[in-house]
This record gives C-alpha cells, sequence and structure tokens, in this order.
C-alpha cells in the first residue's frame, strides 16, 4: 500500500480516512433524525451515510484523537443531550479533545482561508504548529486559549468547571 505524511507526526505512513466532525456527532444525528438518514441542504433528496472524511492521520496518530473523543461523547456529548446534564467536570483531555478539533479545521481550511487573508499565512502555519506540538505531546499546554461553546441551539447551558 501507498505511504503518504501524517499531517501530525508528519511521518511517512499508511493514512486512515479521517473525519473532521467526529464520527460519534454524525452517529448521533443519523440516529435521531427522522429519517435515519444525513442529508444536505443543497440537495435534500439525496441521502449520504457520512460526512466527509480526509487522508489525514497515520493509525497511532488516529488513536491519540480517537481515545479524548470517545471520553467526550461518552463524559459530555450523550449525558449532556440524553440525559440534560448541564454541568462538567473539567479535565486534561477535555483540552485535548477541543485542540484536535481546531487542529483539523485548520488543517483543512487552512488553504481557503489563506486565499482571503494571505497574510495571515505564518500566524496559521505557527498556531498548526503549536496544536500539533501539544497533540503529540511535546508540550503541557498550547500557546493558544481554548473554548468550548454549545453549538446545539436549545436553552440548555453548558458549564465546565476547574
Amino acid at each position: 500500500m501507498a505511504t503518504e505524511t501524517c499531517k501530525l507526526c508528519l511521518k511517512n505512513d499508511q493514512l486512515r480516512n479521517s473525519h473532521i466532525i467526529p464520527l460519534f456527532v454524525v452517529d448521533y444525528i443519523k440516529r435521531t433524525s427522522s429519517s435515519g438518514y444525513l442529508r444536505r441542504a443543497i440537495n435534500p433528496n439525496l441521502r449520504i451515510q457520512d460526512f466527509p472524511k480526509l487522508k489525514l492521520l497515520c493509525e497511532n496518530c488516529e488513536q491519540l484523537f480517537s481515545k479524548r473523543e470517545k471520553l467526550f461523547c461518552e463524559k459530555i456529548f450523550i449525558p449532556y443531550l440524553e440525559k440534560g446534564i448541564k454541568k462538567f467536570k473539567y479535565a486534561e483531555w477535555l483540552q485535548y479533545f477541543a485542540v484536535s478539533l481546531a487542529w483539523r479545521t485548520a488543517i483543512v481550511g487552512k488553504t481557503a482561508h489563506i486565499k482571503i487573508h494571505p497574510h495571515q499565512s505564518q500566524k496559521i502555519d505557527k498556531l498548526i504548529q503549536d496544536w500539533a506540538n501539544y497533540l503529540l505531546g511535546n508540550t503541557i499546554a498550547p500557546i493558544s486559549e481554548n473554548h468550548i461553546f454549545s453549538w446545539i441551539s436549545s436553552p440548555k447551558l453548558l458549564t465546565i468547571f476547574p
């Protein structure tokens, strides 16, 4: 099989088809939709099976993300949506999960963003590298602040405390 460079660890390896939005979100949307399927606003009659995936990560890096995604799903996502729990205790894995999402979206959106704002190219590269160092365990915290906001349009408030 062909190998490519992992976008996180930069090692040459076989890359996985990585979800940008974690699979548990896709599964939840499908499970709670009226039809059991995903649809796009542009072509609502066409059912889709999954959100887009890209060859981003090697198996080892995929597993780094997967561990924290599982914790987020079990400790925050499902309790919040299905049990109405609104307060959660902060832990290191939560920051890791937030940074992993920010890193993925930055990797995927970088080219389009730089076309509009070319002067921000170096800043974006520095931030992506900082996040990568944190995600790989090379630093104890990223230099940027990271925040999690509830994306669910509901009157519920999500509170995470130390």
